[in-house]
């Protein structure tokens, strides 16, 4: 499995691009930044699985579908919670902000949604993908990627939270690394809490519920508290096995 860093930040600055990972280079998990890709490596996009509806994790979609829209010839699916592909239809793909390429052309429309499931995996291009719910302030999902027995976890945007973490102890026995986020700095603890995110401080308290000692990449980070954070996030305890990721970091698992 290969996984490659389009946009990792929390926060658009010229040069940080939004959150976007893509993965065999078929799959997005997440869609900020997806219209940084090549032309020829958007068109090579079938499936898009959004971990929430926000808007620096969607805003590539449009622009995507409408990109290729000529020369693709199979449809893009995008798979999210029903309340994540709702708000896409009813805020986004919606005529007035932009067309709904749900129903164009009538005949076979090039953007299909396909609402997915706690718990219950999807497979496509022969990596099996299990959402599970994490704590933010709209319906959002973490994905647990598995191919060849290897697994990966990308944690979208998420404050506190324990379920997760119990069903990654019981199910992910060979887990070779986690994505996760970290927002802000400690200083705005107050921040993060009210917006649903991690600052180091909670980074630290969330690593520790994992019972297994893999890679930590932390992506989500607002591009005018880097140097703040990445000081503050290698002084916690689980620095030695961190990584802040980059716009050039490839990831084979």
């Amino acid at each position: 499995m290969k996984i490659k860093v389009i946009g990792c930040y929390g926060a658009m600055i010229n040069g940080y691009h939004l959150s976007c990972f893509l993965v065999n280079d078929k799959i997005l998990l997440d869609a900020g930044a997806s219209m940084f890709l090549d032309y020829e490596d958007q068109i090579a996009i079938d499936h898009i699985f959004i971990t929430h509806s926000h808007l620096d994790h969607t805003i590539g979609i449009p622009f995507l579908v409408d990109t290729v829209f000529s020369r693709k010839e199979n449809q893009i699916k995008i798979y999210g919670l029903f309340e994540t592909l709702k708000a896409l239809k009813d805020n986004l793909f919606c005529e007035s902000i932009w067309p709904d390429f749900t129903n164009i052309p009538i005949d076979a429309p090039k953007l299909g949604f396909i609402p997915i499931h706690e718990k219950e995996p999807v497979e496509v291009g022969g990596i099996k993908i299990t959402p599970f719910r994490v704590n933010h302030i709209v319906p959002t999902l973490a994905f647990l990627l598995e191919e060849d027995g290897k697994q990966f976890l990308y944690i979208g945007d998420m404050h506190h939270t324990d379920d997760l973490w119990e069903e990654i102890n019981k199910v992910a026995k060979n887990l070779k690394g986690i994505i996760i986020e970290t927002s802000f700095p400690n200083r705005l603890d107050w921040l993060a809490k009210s917006s649903g995110h991690l600052t180091p401080s909670q980074l630290e308290i969330e690593v520790k519920k994992l019972k297994k000692p893999v890679p930590i990449y932390i992506f989500h980070m607002k591009p005018m508290f880097i140097e703040e954070l990445a000081q503050e996030i290698y002084t916690i305890k689980y620095h030695g096995r961190i990584k802040i990721l980059t716009q050039e970091d490839i990831l084979e698992i």
